[in-house]
């Protein structure tokens, strides 16, 4: 049985990475496309879909956070992706976020 095209990308060698950081780099890449359709999609309401907050942004947050948090931090900015970063704020200050009590992805 062949493995998940996704579980391929990432490659290990003694419980070690092994991805390259060309590779890396075009993971990030993709997640920036992410961002960018992000962007697009949050023009007409500023939520994802639709005129409210609704499951597809529920299911946005651990994505953007990752990413906010560790794999381009750079790009979730009011000068990058204005509408993802003003998005994320609105998402940050929601009760239910709050609830959810997440923490860092990374240890510092």
């Amino acid at each position: 049985m062949a493995s998940s095209p996704r579980y391929d990308a990432v490659k290990f060698e003694n419980g070690r990475s092994t991805t390259t950081e060309e590779e890396r780099d075009a993971a990030r890449a993709k997640l920036v496309l992410l961002l960018d359709k992000m962007e697009d999609a949050l023009k007409p309401s500023g939520w994802l879909a639709g005129k409210a907050y609704l499951i597809a942004d529920i299911s946005a947050v651990p994505f953007v956070k990752r990413i906010d948090e560790e794999i381009a931090p750079h790009e979730v900015t009011a000068k990058k992706h204005p509408r993802v970063a003003d998005w994320w704020t609105k998402i940050q200050t929601r009760p239910a976020f709050a609830r959810a009590n997440f923490g860092p992805f990374l240890d510092s």
